[in-house]
């Protein structure tokens, strides 16, 4: 979802499903080309989640929070 908008609040996944279709019309949860559509914007997406990051944290229920940032970030580096 952060590859397309800049959230700043928590959303229920039902919501994060129907706007991701907005952007990847036919997106379903798996698809195995998920990463050749949103490659394009990881740089904005990594960017949205490390002030998400910054501001909010796991326990600040039921703010907005993601950890895979992180994990993205060593996917990246190992990738080359």
């Amino acid at each position: 979802m952060l590859h397309f908008e800049d959230i700043q609040a928590p959303l229920h996944r039902d919501e994060v499903m129907r706007r991701l279709k907005l952007h990847i019309p036919g997106y379903d949860k798996g698809a195995g080309n998920a990463f050749a559509i949103t490659g394009a914007h990881l740089s904005v997406a990594t960017l949205r989640a490390e002030r998400l990051s910054a501001r909010f944290t796991a326990h600040t229920d039921p703010e907005p929070f993601t950890a895979i940032v992180e994990l993205v970030k060593l996917l990246t580096t190992l990738r080359g």
